[in-house]
């Protein structure tokens, strides 16, 4: 092989490289970077208390007890209580480790569970 070749074959890959490179150099010039003027938006949930809280219910009134006041205190408590064949609920705003709350009849307690701002709260009951 001459040297006059191989100078041109190596010459030959230069410039394909180098125009491949221009291309993508070109498309790239061509983008545009979008501005706005909204505030990036994020949002983060977390429970109020990862402890238990326990359920009684004689009659119609239901006791909540073992409530994480400083963490929950102001929320909506929602509770379930099933009995029997049927599922009923009350619900208000954590005001003390302690609520009681009136359920719209009066059930035998086969299961409870207690959600505070939307998150499930690990719950016993008797």
């Amino acid at each position: 092989m001459s040297l006059t070749r191989l100078g041109c074959s190596w010459l030959a890959v230069f410039t394909a490289t180098f125009m491949l490179a221009s291309i993508g150099l070109s498309a790239s010039a061509k983008l545009s970077l979008q501005t706005t003027d909204r505030v990036p938006f994020m949002m983060s949930a977390s429970r109020c208390s990862n402890g238990s809280v326990a359920v009684s219910v004689v009659g119609t009134a239901a006791t909540v007890s073992g409530i994480n006041m400083s963490a929950c205190g102001a929320k909506t408590l929602r509770l379930f209580v099933h009995g029997g064949s049927a599922t009923v609920n009350a619900s208000g705003t954590v005001s003390g480790a302690t609520m009681t709350l009136t359920l719209p009849n009066t059930v035998t307690i086969d299961g409870a569970q207690v959600m505070i701002g939307d998150w499930p709260i690990s719950t016993t009951w008797t």
